[in-house]
């Protein structure tokens, strides 16, 4: 979780299991008050086998902007 004073709003990530032992990134924005802010965010989620993980968010305060960085391999490598 990121936090953005400027816009008094958090970024959520997570990942999420999909079939086939797939795993997508996701993402949540939420105000300061808690309420939810918008329909949940697809940040990677490709029909590809990769496995996806361990994500990572942070505020770029300079950008006004969130950076989402996290884990992709094949699997079995």
């Amino acid at each position: 979780m990121a936090y953005d004073e400027g816009a008094d709003e958090y970024l959520l990530v997570y990942e999420k299991s999909t079939a086939f032992n797939n795993r997508d990134i996701l993402g949540q924005r939420v105000n300061g008050s808690g309420q939810l802010l918008g329909p949940e965010i697809a940040i990677s989620n490709s029909p590809t086998p990769l496995l996806r993980g361990s994500p990572r968010v942070g505020n770029v305060d300079a950008e006004n902007q969130f950076v989402v960085a996290w884990e992709q391999v094949l699997p079995g490598g």
